[in-house]
């Protein structure tokens, strides 16, 4: 059948055969069969015992790169429909149906021969000619499957690798102060702005507190109210115009001056306090370094302030940098074991880690751990949230870092020593698992 589909198509015009007139089988325009067809037709018919056989060539639509294929290869026809009639009891069909059901199926073949040309098509072919190579090939395959398994477990067990726990952390300065508010009120003057150099008591701003200055002046009203008293009782006595008075509700002129003179000295005492705290209304700076505060004239010139408040913070660059980690819970307990293993190695030595600036491709710079916090601060609020996460001061042991900067964030890596690769690998998916099982 398949010969005579490809002869067919060579010969590029519909065949008509039946039973009765098969010594004279010929095409529809009347033309006699080449001899090497009408033998191909009448063998087929004789192994098939096809009463009636009509096969019609036909062309697919739109595949000019299949039909330059062909044209090369000197076939003129994509597909040959062959129609067969094996009984005499059904209705004839004639030739003409066969090439309008040939028209029909056009659409058909051609999606089905387009996506015969995909490489899914390909791949099954040759595993399937891989398949027939027998028993042999499937018994190797099968061998380099458990070798290769095997040796993959065989690595992620003994195998060792560098463990380390990651962590995202913080770049501070070492010597870095915070500027708090001393009183409440305005802001009336803001003298540096964000990036400037101070040196140590230099007046960064300016608070006017209207209540201390009230204060100010109804105390310092009463201290000259009182010496006027003071003076007027001993002008009396100079005088000595002041006469007894033995009336139970006054008392003696001298007892007066001593509550004046008392009074005095505790007015005398508020001043001096009063004077400190409007002292310390103007705002200085602790140490010498770089006011970090960004946008402080238009964050803080002009506005209301609170005792407390922060509102400025200086912070020395020169003096160092320290990092600020945040270690999740489950991975705090490598660090500490690594923390502990490394002091009974060096004597007390810390555990050494490496950290890269995220905005740093200089390279990657050496620290250690210098402390654990002893809390982790749970917000009562969000329970069902992740696990608070421990704070880590880390100190670096480079001299300088040319792309700090305050803030930076950077990537943390402890150096924990060494486990096998697949548990460095899937350390989460084990503690995990062993959670589930253990507790």
């Amino acid at each position: 059948l398949q010969l005579l589909a490809k002869k067919s198509a060579l010969w590029g015009e519909p065949i008509d055969y039946a039973e009765a007139s098969s010594k004279e089988s010929s095409v529809e325009n009347g033309q006699e069969l080449p001899p090497e067809l009408a033998t191909l037709v009448q063998r087929h018919v004789d192994q098939s015992h096809a009463r009636r056989l009509v096969a019609v060539p036909f062309e697919f639509a739109d595949d000019t790169a299949r039909l330059a294929k062909r044209r090369k290869s000197k076939t003129l026809f994509s597909a040959v429909l062959i129609a067969e009639q094996f009984s005499t009891a059904t209705v004839e069909f004639p030739c003409q149906r066969v090439i309008e059901l040939a028209s029909l199926c056009e659409p058909a073949l051609r999606l089905a021969t387009r996506f015969d040309r995909f490489p899914m098509r390909s791949v099954v072919r040759w595993s399937q000619r891989l398949a027939r190579l027998g028993f042999l090939w499937r018994l190797m395959r099968l061998m380099l499957v458990v070798a290769a398994v095997a040796g993959l477990i065989g690595a992620l067990v003994y195998v060792p690798y560098d463990f380390e726990i990651e962590a995202p952390a913080t770049l501070m300065p070492v010597v870095e102060r915070d500027i708090f508010a001393t009183s409440g009120g305005t802001l009336t003057e803001v003298r540096v702005a964000h990036g400037d150099q101070v040196q140590a008591g230099d007046v960064l701003a300016v608070i006017d507190d209207p209540e201390l200055r009230l204060d100010v002046e109804r105390v310092q009203g009463e201290i000259e109210t009182t010496r006027k008293r003071l003076e007027a009782i001993a002008i009396a006595r100079t005088a000595r115009i002041v006469r007894e008075d033995t009336a139970q509700q006054r008392q003696p002129l001298s007892a007066d001056g001593q509550q004046l003179e008392k009074k005095l000295a505790s007015l005398m005492r508020q001043r001096e306090i009063l004077a400190t705290r409007r002292e310390a209304l103007t705002l200085r700076s602790p140490i010498a370094g770089t006011v970090l505060t960004l946008d402080v004239q238009n964050l803080l010139r002009a506005r209301p302030v609170e005792r407390g408040q922060v509102l400025f913070t200086v912070a020395d660059t020169n003096a160092g940098w320290r990092l600020l980690a945040d270690v999740n819970q489950r991975s705090l307990g490598h660090v500490l074991a690594a923390q502990e293993l490394a002091a009974q190695k060096n004597g007390e030595g810390p555990l050494p880690l490496r950290f890269r600036l995220v905005g740093d491709d200089q390279g990657v710079y050496a620290g250690h751990l210098e402390s654990v916090t002893a809390i982790a601060v749970l917000d009562t609020t969000s329970l069902e949230e992740e696990a608070p996460t421990i704070q880590v001061e880390i100190a670096i042991d480079e001299q300088e870092l040319p792309a700090a900067r305050p803030g930076m964030t950077a990537q943390v890596r402890f150096d924990c020593g060494s486990r096998p690769l697949g548990y460095v690998w899937l350390h989460d998916v084990w503690e995990t698992v062993y959670s589930w099982v253990v507790f």
